[in-house]
């Protein structure tokens, strides 16, 4: 999964995440006003997307 990091070691950006390492998720009902920086609808880098937000 690709997903916008808020917080952590490297700073906010879009990071890989892989699902079938994740336990206890969480959401944490946090907003975004627009697009975040550097996203690109449709990214090549993906052989399948199965949603956009």
């Amino acid at each position: 999964m690709s997903a916008w990091q808020l917080t952590g070691g490297s700073g906010q950006d879009f990071r890989l995440y892989m699902l079938d390492g994740m336990t206890l998720i969480e959401a944490q009902g946090n907003t975004f006003e627009g697009e975040r920086p550097a996203y690109q609808k449709g990214d090549k880098r993906y052989s399948r997307i199965f949603a956009e937000l």
